[in-house]
């Protein structure tokens, strides 16, 4: 359920989320968040499925900053798959990605894994194998 809580100037604004689970997915969102003029301060918990944005009363009403959060959830989403014909599972965070050569992907020991992220494949790319028993 989504809540508000005013001190006045400020409004806290929460309210669940899903699929914001890896990391890149996590750091889009806050970005997105964080660039409108307004908000103040953004806390995503993809463990308790929820986003937490504080905001100015001035700027934005609880219709409005309700829109602007699920749109910005919407957006911040990598294009993560569930059609197992067409995926694989980034062996560092667990999210199915697109087997697609513009996914960030490296090989190893001859395999090729594909990543949800910039960020996942550079934690790969480092020690990949403290990451192969978790692929698939």
């Amino acid at each position: 359920m989504d809540s508000e809580k005013s001190d006045g100037s400020h409004m806290s604004f929460s309210m669940k989320m899903h699929g914001v689970y890896c990391t890149a997915c996590v750091a889009v969102l806050t970005k997105t968040l964080l660039s409108r003029k307004g908000i103040h301060s953004v806390k995503v918990s993809p463990q308790f499925d929820e986003v937490q944005v504080e905001y100015a009363t001035d700027a934005f009403g609880s219709n409005e900053i309700e829109k602007i959060v699920k749109s910005a959830i919407a957006d911040s989403l990598m294009p993560h798959t569930t059609d197992t014909e067409l995926s694989s599972m980034d062996p560092v965070c667990q999210m199915p990605v697109h087997i697609d050569d513009k996914q960030p992907h490296s090989d190893f020991d001859g395999t090729r894994y594909y990543f949800c992220s910039k960020s996942c494949k550079d934690a790969f790319d480092e020690k990949p194998e403290s990451f192969i028993g978790s692929a698939q």
